[in-house]
């Protein structure tokens, strides 16, 4: 009797596999075929043309391609890291060389102005759209998992990999151009839901960067890439329950409290400023008993004679 039902349990187990597997294939394949064709249609847009990635691959643009996303996503509550790992493989294929057939044609239809930009122009493009549709998978991903569901070297990975684009971009750049600020927004929301489920780690991070810029020379003369890794925290997920959470909530905003406190150039001034109002306002709407824990009433009280003393001086009117 018992080898019979555990034959039939891995019968049934098998079963299951295969059709989790089907299933898979299926959504993914058909992912595959439409961001595909996205990125034809971005690729083979003239050299002169405005391309705009939040229009063309936003959320809303294409409800169907949306649709298959959060499908690929719905997938993954079971299937963590097969499902990422296909998301990751695709979107390495797509920053693969371009084919120089495509260059020639792309190059001959250009403006004369522009023909030797042709093949930087479109390597622009196979990257950030790339990104674009990769983030926005990886969103919808996350927000589906759980704390614990995702293996430790697979969060440890993808935090790495997103918390390094935030670290590492140049402000100048991305400031030019509307794409790459669409692409840094969409990496910053990703390490924001990363945070949902892995807070501690994600909030260490950025805790441990900018203490590397806490004295006043360096903060003065890295104010760009302190705002740009101020802004990258303004999705992180604060909770106030369980208490567990609270404390690292607490613990988090204590350091900024005294990062703010002890901040230089108004650049980052503001930009601590407007990290608090993302992050706070919508805890106050909620909060009760909890702003009495002793950490983070103590942070409060670090951050409002600094904050007080700003909206004093027309120059930090937000």
């Amino acid at each position: 009797m018992f080898n019979g039902n555990s034959s039939h349990q891995q019968q049934q187990q098998s079963k299951y596999i295969s059709s989790s597997d089907y299933a898979l294939n299926v959504i993914f394949s058909q992912f595959e075929q439409v961001a595909d064709s996205k990125m034809s249609l971005i690729l083979n847009m003239g050299v002169d043309t405005d391309v705009n990635l939040r229009q063309l691959l936003g959320q809303g643009s294409d409800p169907a391609f949306d649709k298959l996303i959060c499908s690929l996503a719905s997938l993954a509550a079971t299937q963590q890291s097969t499902v990422i790992d296909a998301v990751m493989r695709w979107r390495k294929v797509k920053v693969e060389p371009l084919d120089s057939s495509m260059i020639k044609r792309m190059s001959e239809s250009a403006p004369l102005s522009r023909v030797r930009e042709t093949q930087s122009v479109l390597k622009e493009r196979q990257s950030l759209a790339s990104v674009f549709i990769l983030c926005r998978t990886l969103i919808e991903i996350i927000k589906r998992l759980t704390p614990g569901s995702l293996p430790d070297d697979l969060g440890e990975n993808l935090e790495e990999i997103v918390f390094n684009q935030l670290k590492k971009a140049d402000p100048d750049a991305i400031k030019r151009s509307k794409n790459r600020t669409a692409s840094m927004d969409l990496f910053a929301e990703l390490i924001g839901e990363l945070s949902n489920i892995r807070f501690a780690s994600v909030s260490d991070r950025f805790i441990a960067e900018l203490e590397k810029y806490n004295n006043q020379t360096l903060m003065k003369e890295r104010q760009s890439h302190m705002e740009m890794l101020i802004r990258g925290m303004r999705f992180l997920k604060i909770k106030i329950y369980p208490v567990d959470a609270l404390e690292e909530t607490a613990d988090f905003l204590s350091s900024c409290a005294n990062f703010f406190k002890n901040s230089h150039g108004a650049k980052v001034k503001h930009a601590y400023a407007r990290l608090f109002i993302q992050l706070l306002l919508p805890i106050a709407e909620v909060a009760v008993a909890e702003v009495n824990f002793p950490a983070w009433a103590k942070s409060v009280d670090t951050m409002y004679p600094r904050a007080l003393k700003m909206t004093l001086k027309p120059r930090h009117i937000l």
